[in-house]
């Protein structure tokens, strides 16, 4: 008897243990793909809270950190720096290439931080976030004339397409001020026009 008990008693651990293990196995095979996760610097983002990641700031992250985030890559511009050995950058980033062209995501300004294998790896320093009534609005950056003088800086402009070379129908407009690496809302633009980035004679 005591050794039917003994038998009972080992058939029954093994038959708990091979039932754990099926679960376990079971949790693997049927995992929501929604549920696994990607890494970004030392933090672990589970892909279903895509919407939250979107929703915060990119200014401290580096192009790799946003790329491997999910972000797209609209369009972007190295411009001229008033010191030699700094190079910015301004990029549109959205969260498809469709919503790139429906007014919506992110315009940063980004400082360089490093070149590897010839590649520019660069640090957003600020940011603008836009979800503007596309196609009546329009965003990008551009040069301007502010009170009929041409100015040296690049400015950032949501504004009408006139399908003309000069634009003056100017909604907002920020002033790229590398000195202290951020846009600067310029509130008098009645006196301002911008050159159309995306005009095109004969188009």
């Amino acid at each position: 008897m005591r050794k039917l008990n003994t038998a009972l008693f080992i058939a029954y651990l093994f038959y708990s243990c091979s039932n754990e293990v099926k679960t376990v196995s079971d949790s693997l095979v049927n995992k929501d793909p929604e549920s696994y996760s990607i890494k970004e610097e030392s933090k672990t983002i589970p892909l279903n809270s895509k919407k939250e990641v979107f929703s915060k700031s990119l200014i401290g992250k580096n192009t790799l950190d946003i790329e491997q985030i999910g972000w797209f890559n609209c369009k972007g511009s190295v411009i001229d720096s008033p010191d030699s050995s700094i190079n910015y950058a301004v990029s549109q980033f959205a969260k498809s290439q469709n919503e790139c062209m429906n007014g919506k995501g992110k315009v940063v300004l980004k400082k360089l931080l490093y070149r590897k294998n010839g590649r520019a790896i660069f640090e957003v320093i600020d940011e603008i976030n836009i979800d503007i009534k596309f196609p009546e609005k329009y965003f990008s950056w551009t040069t301007c004339m502010v009170g009929g003088a041409i100015s040296s800086k690049i400015f950032l402009i949501e504004f009408k397409d006139q399908r003309q070379e000069k634009l003056t129908e100017i909604y907002n407009l920020w002033r790229i001020d590398m000195k202290v690496g951020k846009f600067v809302k310029e509130g008098d633009i009645k006196s301002v026009t911008c050159i159309n980035p995306d005009y095109s004679e004969g188009l």
